[in-house]
């Protein structure tokens, strides 16, 4: 599985972690797609240590990191001025060197802008089996699905969720977290229901 994002983004795909800070990769033995994540989010979070301690006994975890993979000045310390080099090029970039990384089949655990990124990649034709998609930027302006197993979470007060209109027009759920925003996926307790519905849906 993967996991992509930057600041306090991530994914997982096919269960081999990414983290958005991290571009550490390990090899997935027998190819298997109920085995393997990516993990993609901030290096040295808490929650995603977290996250890798419920998942690596079921999976083997890879790490990637989403502003290395969209060739993002590592310099910048501006959330803003992150998010312009994601959206004038770093985003395509990110989809573009993924699918050079990516071959087989994956499950992708994404959070914030690098559940967008595994999106894009898919529609691109990364193999996707599950995506599970947590507090995913960006996602309102997308107008065609992947087609794979598509899970969505957001916290009910994240200003960036797609709007009703838009889970109705592309067939899609949603699970909405009451009484959270969008950094929902970095609480402990939170941590423990995604990991859970991780494994629920790519074991």
């Amino acid at each position: 599985m993967e996991l992509f994002g930057y600041a306090e983004s991530t994914f997982f795909t096919n269960f081999v972690q990414v983290d958005s800070m991290q571009s550490s990769i390990y090899n997935v033995p027998n190819g298997k797609v109920s085995n393997i994540i990516r993990f993609m989010g901030k290096m040295k979070s808490d929650w995603l240590v977290e996250y890798s301690s419920i998942l690596k006994n079921n999976f083997d975890l890879a790490y990637y990191d989403c502003r290395v993979l969209g060739e993002i000045d590592l310099h910048s310390t501006s959330e803003d001025v992150i998010h312009q080099q994601f959206i004038h090029g770093g985003i395509e970039t990110a989809v573009k060197n993924l699918l050079k990384k990516e071959t087989g089949k994956v499950n992708i655990l994404g959070f914030s802008i690098g559940g967008y990124i595994a999106w894009k990649a898919a529609l691109e034709g990364l193999k996707i089996s599950n995506l599970i998609a947590v507090s995913a930027t960006r996602l309102r302006f997308e107008t065609i699905k992947p087609d794979c197993n598509i899970v969505l979470i957001y916290g009910a007060y994240d200003s960036f969720q797609p709007s009703i209109d838009w889970y109705n027009r592309l067939e899609l759920d949603k699970i909405i977290y009451a009484d959270e925003n969008h950094d929902l996926y970095t609480k402990p307790e939170n941590v423990r229901r995604i990991s859970d519905l991780t494994l629920k849906h790519c074991v």
